[in-house]
């Protein structure tokens, strides 16, 4: 299973090279180990949604499209999961623009 074998090799590099974390971000993957364990985090298009919604001041997928650069379209497919190929750079615009860290934005798998 190919899964399998990416899973297996990011926890290997994890474990023993010299780095901390690895990012796919055409697949919107973010991995990262905590405790020895592996853990995967990808972007939360719902989570976005609500914090603009909800977080004041209000504001709507034009205004956050506005305040970010990125075309409401594409911010439409952010927020419902269909854009697959978010960059770290895109992930922190939409985080600054909702006054809240990239982190706030992924959620564990």
């Amino acid at each position: 299973n190919t899964w399998k074998v990416i899973q297996l090799f990011v926890f290997f590099l994890l474990c023993f090279g010299s780095i901390s974390n690895i990012i796919v971000p055409e697949h919107n993957m973010y991995f990262y180990m905590v405790g020895g364990e592996l853990k995967l985090l990808i972007v939360d298009g719902n989570k976005i949604k609500h914090i603009r919604e909800t977080k004041e001041p209000r504001m709507t997928q034009m205004q956050l499209a506005i305040l970010t650069g990125i075309q409401p379209s594409e911010l439409s497919r952010i927020e419902t999961g269909d854009k697959r190929n978010l960059v770290l750079d895109t992930l922190g615009k939409i985080a600054k623009a909702l006054d809240v860290k990239p982190g706030d934005l992924l959620k564990e798998v």
